[in-house]
């Protein structure tokens, strides 16, 4: 046996503990590695399969002010083209139940048509339009329990008061977030007029949800429509953005996890007791005598 493979041998037989230790730290660091390695490629594959329904369309035209003038054009365009184009608008609003209870909730109102991926789940199941006609509004049962209500009850919502006809269960295009100021309720597009919290200095959000046909790519129509329009005001999205984002998110998971694991290999070198050439010493002087 040559002098280097006997010297780790001593070394390893005279302080095994810690050689366990740095072991155990290299199997966690590997361990991490695949761990998040999968975790990321599981997301990947995950959010690819529901960029469209997450984003609402293979193209999303968002603006706090209506969507006119060349926004208006641009999409009549793709409309012409064979695009399936379906218009939201949301806002904040206080929501009144018949006691007098108030809370604030999260106001949508989509045009027909909606939504263009993925499914709206409500209780009863039925279509959105149909809850909504004559007055309807579906809300999250968050919105039930905290203005003690039940479907069938009245719910007022500005100057107008809706009939509760569903409960959301399930809502494709709202971001996994955190953070948000209150449940969600549905009502028609109508139906928000008649409310009056659309008016000058409201915060409402303009969305455009664009659906395109097969020949047209995501990427190429966002950006001959981000070159066509000129106002900085007016964002426009494709569902292939998401897929590169949540890429991005998945690579820097992977960076964070290996330099973890650099990290714990590193402190367990650092745990190796230090004394093996004095040691080795006194050996080869015993050894010598």
């Amino acid at each position: 046996m040559s002098a280097a493979p006997r010297l780790a041998w001593r070394q390893a037989r005279g302080a095994w503990r810690h050689f366990v230790l740095l072991a155990a730290c290299v199997a966690l660091g590997v361990a991490a590695l695949v761990a998040v390695g999968s975790f990321a490629a599981t997301l990947d594959h995950t959010l690819a399969r529901e960029a469209k329904a997450l984003t609402g369309g293979d193209l999303e035209v968002r603006a706090a002010r209506p969507l006119d003038g060349e926004t208006a054009a641009a999409l009549a365009d793709l409309r012409a083209k064979g695009a399936s184009v379906v218009s939201v608008r949301e806002l904040l609003a206080m929501a009144r139940g018949a006691d007098g209870r108030a809370l604030l909730v999260e106001l949508k109102a989509p045009g027909a048509g909606y939504p263009l991926y993925g499914r709206l789940e409500t209780a009863p199941p039925a279509p959105l339009a149909a809850l909504l006609a004559e007055g309807g509004a579906v809300v999250q049962g968050e919105a039930l329990e905290r203005l003690g209500l039940r479907v069938g009850d009245r719910l007022a919502l500005g100057a107008a008061t809706f009939t509760v006809r569903g409960v959301v269960e399930r809502e494709p295009d709202r971001s996994a977030s955190l953070v948000t100021l209150g449940p969600r309720v549905f009502v028609a597009g109508d139906a928000l007029e008649r409310t009056g919290l659309v008016q000058v200095g409201s915060r409402v959000r303009y969305r455009a949800l664009v659906r395109l046909p097969a020949p047209l790519a995501a990427r190429d129509a966002r950006e001959a429509m981000a070159r066509r329009i000129a106002d900085p005001g007016v964002r426009v999205a494709s569902y292939d953005e998401a897929s590169r984002d949540s890429g991005a998110s998945s690579r820097s998971s992977r960076a964070i996890s290996a330099s973890s694991a650099s990290r714990a290999s590193s402190w367990a070198a650092s745990a190796w007791p230090r004394r093996w050439p004095r040691s080795c010493g006194a050996r080869r002087r015993r050894s010598r005598s």
